[in-house]
């Protein structure tokens, strides 16, 4: 996972995929919500529904819940 200053990491492991892997964005309700709230509200990831907050050396990042 890369952490850079001032970038929202976002994990998307947890999210259900198609075989090619390609289409997550377009077909999970959870990533399309979170997309929906950063662009509408510019909301801040630590503001968002649906991520948890992961802790690493260097900075911090966000996953998806399961």
């Amino acid at each position: 996972m890369v952490v850079l200053d001032g970038i929202e990491t976002i994990d998307a492991s947890n999210v259900n995929t198609d075989f090619m892997g390609h289409s997550y964005f377009s077909e999970s309700k959870s990533v399309l919500n979170d997309i929906y709230y950063l662009i509408k509200d510019n909301a801040r990831a630590e503001k968002r529904f649906g991520l948890d907050e992961i802790e690493v050396d260097g900075g911090k990042y966000w996953k998806f819940k399961k």
